[in-house]
Protein backbone atom coordinates (compact mmCIF):
# COMPACT_ATOMS: atom_id res chain seq x y z
CA UNK A 1 0.00 0.00 0.00
CA UNK A 2 1.40 3.37 -0.98
CA UNK A 3 2.18 5.95 1.69
CA UNK A 4 0.32 9.24 1.56
CA UNK A 5 2.29 12.45 1.45
CA UNK A 6 2.19 14.62 4.52
CA UNK A 7 1.28 18.29 4.29
CA UNK A 8 4.91 19.28 4.76
CA UNK A 9 6.03 16.98 1.93
CA UNK A 10 3.38 18.49 -0.35
CA UNK A 11 4.53 22.02 0.48
CA UNK A 12 8.17 21.11 -0.23
CA UNK A 13 7.22 19.50 -3.55
CA UNK A 14 5.21 22.60 -4.50
CA UNK A 15 8.14 24.88 -3.67
CA UNK A 16 10.46 22.75 -5.79
CA UNK A 17 8.11 23.14 -8.74
CA UNK A 18 7.99 26.92 -8.30
CA UNK A 19 11.78 27.39 -8.30
CA UNK A 20 13.13 28.67 -11.61
CA UNK A 21 15.17 26.06 -13.38
CA UNK A 22 18.56 27.24 -14.53
CA UNK A 23 21.22 25.18 -16.13
CA UNK A 24 24.40 26.13 -14.38
CA UNK A 25 27.77 25.03 -15.59
CA UNK A 26 29.76 23.04 -13.08
CA UNK A 27 32.29 25.18 -11.27
CA UNK A 28 35.85 24.08 -11.84
CA UNK A 29 38.19 24.66 -8.96
CA UNK A 30 41.87 24.17 -9.11
CA UNK A 31 43.43 22.40 -6.20
CA UNK A 32 46.44 24.20 -4.80
CA UNK A 33 48.10 22.37 -1.97
CA UNK A 34 49.24 24.78 0.71
CA UNK A 35 52.20 24.13 2.86
CA UNK A 36 52.37 24.82 6.54
CA UNK A 37 54.52 27.90 5.96
CA UNK A 38 51.97 29.60 3.70
CA UNK A 39 49.01 29.11 6.03
CA UNK A 40 48.59 32.07 8.32
CA UNK A 41 46.56 31.82 11.43
CA UNK A 42 44.42 34.90 11.57
CA UNK A 43 42.10 35.87 14.32
CA UNK A 44 38.66 34.85 13.16
CA UNK A 45 35.84 37.09 14.28
CA UNK A 46 32.80 35.36 15.62
CA UNK A 47 29.58 36.30 13.89
CA UNK A 48 27.51 38.74 15.88
CA UNK A 49 24.29 37.25 17.10
CA UNK A 50 21.52 39.77 16.95
CA UNK A 51 18.28 39.31 18.79
CA UNK A 52 15.68 39.30 16.07
CA UNK A 53 11.99 38.76 16.26
CA UNK A 54 10.84 35.44 14.88
CA UNK A 55 9.38 35.80 11.41
CA UNK A 56 7.42 32.54 11.63
CA UNK A 57 3.74 33.17 12.22
CA UNK A 58 0.97 30.66 12.40
CA UNK A 59 -2.35 32.20 11.32
CA UNK A 60 -4.38 29.60 13.21
CA UNK A 61 -2.56 29.99 16.52
CA UNK A 62 -4.18 33.31 17.46
CA UNK A 63 -7.67 32.06 16.67
CA UNK A 64 -7.14 28.84 18.62
CA UNK A 65 -5.75 30.66 21.65
CA UNK A 66 -8.63 33.16 21.58
CA UNK A 67 -11.23 30.36 21.41
CA UNK A 68 -9.50 28.48 24.23
CA UNK A 69 -9.37 31.58 26.43
CA UNK A 70 -13.05 32.39 25.81
CA UNK A 71 -14.14 28.81 26.51
CA UNK A 72 -12.03 28.62 29.68
CA UNK A 73 -13.39 31.95 30.89
CA UNK A 74 -16.99 30.86 30.27
CA UNK A 75 -16.46 27.60 32.15
CA UNK A 76 -14.87 29.45 35.09
CA UNK A 77 -17.65 32.05 35.15
CA UNK A 78 -20.29 29.28 34.99
CA UNK A 79 -18.72 27.52 37.96
CA UNK A 80 -18.73 30.73 40.02
CA UNK A 81 -22.38 31.45 39.15
CA UNK A 82 -23.36 27.86 39.95
CA UNK A 83 -21.49 28.03 43.27
CA UNK A 84 -23.33 31.21 44.35
CA UNK A 85 -26.71 29.83 43.22
CA UNK A 86 -26.15 26.67 45.25
CA UNK A 87 -24.73 28.58 48.23
CA UNK A 88 -27.76 30.95 48.39
CA UNK A 89 -30.14 27.97 47.93
CA UNK A 90 -31.63 29.55 44.82
CA UNK A 91 -30.92 26.30 43.02
CA UNK A 92 -31.39 23.00 44.81
CA UNK A 93 -30.00 19.78 43.43
CA UNK A 94 -31.02 16.54 45.19
CA UNK A 95 -28.10 14.78 46.87
CA UNK A 96 -25.95 17.93 46.85
CA UNK A 97 -25.64 20.08 49.95
CA UNK A 98 -23.77 23.35 50.43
Amino acid sequence: MARRKTRQQKIIADLRRQLPRTEAEPIKQEFKPETASTISLEKVEKPKIMATKSTYTNPYLGKDLRKTAILTGCIGLGQIVLFFLLKQHLLVLPGLSY
